[in-house]
């Protein structure tokens, strides 16, 4: 069997558009809502995730970035990220600001308007110093969780995980405590449900929430991949509904944003290419008025785009 694909001679490569260029029209950038409050690791986190380390308003090279303010970076233009400084005491403009984003864009009929992922980001609490994990604001803001953020993927990150690593080793060492790497990491997982799993529970009535323990040591790297695999899986299941059958123009351009993981990048070039060019060229198909090659060559771009590679000058499409 052989596919036609009906293209008029005199109308030339222009009509071969790129897959990625249909799914970019609908939504070009990934729009991420990070809250945490300062020292928890976010611009550390940004960096490692989606490779932007000085993100700054659109627009707006000075002043101090507001929530409303998406922060973009010429190093990933797939990204845009809007920052709250979390909920300290006695900010509670703050907190009516927050929920007031959140709802404009939750219900923005646009999609490339819409907050694709929240993160929310908390340094896990060390008992050798008495941290508490979150102010009165966030417990207040996650007792209302639900009804702010409604179905909108959303994360749960503690950063800092080797902080807490070190902490127990430090201790058992102190003890005289032989112990195995794998006893270490059991007991760490004991301790963030105590101190952060069961807290976030009993304020949110929740226990089926999305979560990752993280740190920037090289160590852990997987971890940071664990973290920007599972947001991609909640943002495709999301959007996918939301959109109906084929490659969802945002998990494809969070695939395009992130950093971490090339097997996902590999797996959705896979997806857009399925969606038209790729079958055709398979199965031996022919274009009036155009060569296989013509085919291949849109194949390639789509396959740099979803790579996403920081390339101001575009020689990558060259």
């Amino acid at each position: 069997m052989e596919i036609i694909l009906e293209i008029s001679p005199s109308a030339g490569l222009d009509l071969l558009i790129p897959t990625t260029d249909e799914l970019l029209q609908i939504c070009p950038h990934f729009r991420i809502l990070i809250i945490g409050k300062t020292g928890v690791g976010k611009s550390s986190l940004i960096y490692r995730t989606f490779g932007v380390d000085e993100a700054r308003p659109a627009n707006d090279r000075r002043g101090k970035a507001k929530i409303e303010k998406p922060l973009v970076s010429k190093l990933n233009k797939r990204f845009i990220l809007h920052d709250s400084l979390g909920f300290e005491p006695g900010e509670h403009d703050n907190i009516a600001l927050v929920k007031s984003f959140i709802e404009r864009r939750k219900t923005h009929e646009d999609v490339k308007e819409q907050l694709h992922a929240i993160w929310l980001s908390f340094q896990i609490p060390l008992e050798t110093y008495g941290q508490r994990m979150m102010e009165t604001g966030m417990e207040d803001f996650l007792r209302e969780k639900r009804n702010i953020l409604g179905d909108i993927p959303t994360v749960f990150v503690f950063t800092k995980y080797d902080k807490l690593i070190d902490e127990i080793e430090i201790r058992w060492a102190e003890e005289g405590r032989d112990y195995t790497e794998s006893e270490v990491e059991a007991e760490a997982e004991r301790c963030l449900k105590k101190r952060c799993i069961e807290p976030i529970e009993q304020l949110t009535g929740e226990r089926d929430f999305s979560y990752l323990a993280v740190s920037m040591r090289a160590h852990y790297r997987e971890r940071l991949k664990e973290l920007v695999q599972l947001t991609y899986q909640k943002v495709s299941e999301h959007f996918v509904q939301q959109q109906g059958s084929g490659p969802s123009a945002v998990s494809t351009v969070t695939v395009m944003a992130q950093r971490m993981d090339p097997s996902l990048n590999i797996a959705a070039s896979i997806i857009v290419g399925k969606r038209r060019y790729w079958e055709a060229v398979s199965q031996g198909s022919y274009f009036t008025g155009h060569k296989i090659l013509d085919c291949l060559q849109v194949i390639h771009t789509d396959i740099i785009k979803v790579w996403n590679f920081c390339d101001p000058s575009e020689v990558q499409f060259t």
